[in-house]
C-alpha cells in the first residue's frame, strides 16, 4: 500500500513537465522560425506581390482559408460579403496555399496589406505573425529589430521589422 502513494506522487510531480514537453514539441513542430518564414518570403515573392496586387484592387477587407475562402468588406460601417467570382476566390485560395498564409487583411485608408502566417490566442488575447506590405503608409509604422521576437508591450500594438523594399514581418498583439 506504501508504493501507490508514492507512484502517485512521482506521477503528479512528472504530470506538469510532460504536459509542457509535449506543448512544447507540438509547437516547435507546427511554428515557423522568422528563418523559414523568410526563406518562404523568398521562394514566394511573386505569389507575395500578386496577393498583394489582388487584396487592393478588390478593396478587400479579409480573405480567410479557415472554413472556407471569405472575403469581407465594409459598406457603411457594416460587413459585408464581397462578390467576388469564385474563379477570383480559387485564385486567392491558390496563392495562399502557396504562401502558407491563412488570413489577408488590407486597408484602404491606411494602406497596409498583412498576410497572417501564424496566429493563436482567442478573444482579447489573440495575436498574429506574418508579413505586411506598406508602400507609403498612411500611419506611422512603430519600425523594430525583429517583429517575430519582439516582446515590448503587446497590447492592441503593431510592429513591423523590414524584409525589403515595401516588405515587412508584422508582429499584431
Amino acid at each position: 500500500m506504501k508504493r501507490r502513494p508514492k507512484s502517485l506522487l512521482i506521477t503528479l510531480l512528472l504530470l506538469p513537465f510532460m504536459a509542457w514537453a509535449a506543448f512544447s514539441f507540438v509547437r516547435s513542430q507546427s511554428t515557423p522560425s522568422e528563418a523559414e518564414l523568410l526563406v518562404n518570403f523568398r521562394q514566394n515573392r511573386t505569389a507575395f506581390n500578386q496577393l498583394a496586387s489582388m487584396a487592393r484592387a478588390d478593396d478587400l477587407i479579409w480573405v480567410t482559408q479557415n472554413r472556407g475562402l471569405t472575403s469581407k468588406k465594409v459598406d457603411k460601417n457594416e460587413y459585408k460579403d464581397l462578390e467576388i467570382p469564385k474563379s477570383r476566390l480559387v485564385q486567392y485560395q491558390t496563392l495562399m496555399r502557396r504562401t502558407r498564409i491563412n488570413l489577408i487583411t488590407y486597408s484602404s485608408n491606411r494602406k497596409i496589406c498583412r498576410f497572417s502566417a501564424i496566429n493563436g490566442g482567442a478573444l482579447d488575447t489573440s495575436w498574429s505573425i506574418g508579413y505586411a506590405w506598406a508602400k507609403n503608409p498612411a500611419i506611422p509604422m512603430t519600425i523594430v529589430p525583429s517583429a517575430y521576437y519582439h516582446t515590448g508591450q503587446m497590447r492592441e500594438t503593431t510592429v513591423y521589422s523590414p524584409i525589403e523594399k515595401d516588405w515587412y514581418f508584422f508582429n499584431l498583439r
